[in-house]
């Protein structure tokens, strides 16, 4: 027997992208302006409907709602039994974001996101909702008959727990354990390439380790950079979920790269320092391995 899977159909016109943020399963272009639909998955409800909306609403600058002004502001539909709500929000610069929020039934809410001109996403909102429709849970069919890459190569991951799935994790290629390294880390990486290599570390600490903007500044300070006091581009922040930052010393000499992940009473930190082009080298398995083993976002 098939084990269930959460599988969708691409629409007529949409290609896949390469993928290269950590939040991400997989990127499409959509419509002739080639629009990008970014989709993602995280375990339970992610603070729920109100949060996740008011989520993108910062995104595109507008002002957080409040619970009784959700309904004039979703639009929600049952698919055979699975509840597709679709966000549609404008704001006063002229940026438009299309969003659906799905939860399929694997235990993970299912997100998927177009930020552009309002007419460019107009152009493409019936084929998103579509999209979004026909997102489920499937065990009738494999992954290759479906247009849906849930995991970069390397294969799937295996495993409840954060720890479970480091444990099961397969490395690219050119990354090897580091001998020695300390017991402080939950796992620790060198990756040789030709660019001078990297080296990332996963650690695990309890609760939030003094917050998220404390942790960031302190890694500021190792790259000589001032701290900040707010968690926004000016930064470093690349993503939100979960919070990434990308960081460059004044000389542009070295690169840090790190993402905060929290799992229950821990707080998972996924860390990968080395020079500005050695590092940029290895994104592709950093990004795997956020997604697959701090966000547990393969499937087996």
């Amino acid at each position: 027997m098939t084990e269930p899977t959460v599988v969708w159909t691409l629409p007529e016109g949409w290609t896949e992208a390469p993928t290269t943020q950590a939040m991400r399963l997989a990127t499409f272009r959509a419509g002739d302006a080639g629009i990008e639909i970014a989709l993602s998955a995280f375990p339970g409800d992610v603070g729920g409907m109100l949060a996740n909306v008011n989520r993108w609403r910062g995104q595109i600058g507008l002002a957080p709602v409040t619970e009784p002004d959700l309904p004039g502001l979703l639009e929600t539909t049952i698919v055979d039994g699975v509840e597709v709500t679709i966000v549609d929000m404008e704001s006063a610069d002229g940026s438009r974001l299309l969003g659906a929020i799905v939860p399929p039934g694997d235990g993970k809410t299912w997100f998927a996101k177009a930020v552009d001109q309002p007419l460019a996403i107009e152009a493409i909102r019936p084929s998103f909702i579509e999209f979004a429709r026909s997102i489920h849970l499937d065990s009738t069919h494999t992954h290759a008959e479906h247009n849906h890459p849930v995991s970069a190569p390397g294969g799937p991951v295996a495993g409840a727990s954060v720890d479970e799935r480091l444990a099961g994790w397969s490395l690219p290629m050119n990354w090897k354990h580091e001998e020695s390294a300390s017991p402080i880390l939950s796992a620790s990486y060198l990756a040789d390439n030709d660019s001078g290599g990297a080296r990332i570390t996963v650690t695990r600490l309890n609760a939030g380790a003094g917050g998220d903007l404390a942790n960031i500044n302190r890694w500021r300070g190792q790259m000589g950079l001032a701290p900040v006091e707010s968690l926004d581009a000016s930064a470093g922040v690349i993503n939100r979920d979960p919070i990434t930052v990308d960081l460059g010393t004044p000389d542009g000499g070295s690169r840090m790269v790190a993402a905060i992940v929290p799992a229950g009473p821990s707080t998972y930190y996924f860390k990968m320092t080395g020079s500005a082009d050695g590092a940029g080298a290895e994104m592709d398995g950093f990004n795997r391995l956020v997604r697959e083993v701090g966000l547990g976002a393969a499937v087996k």
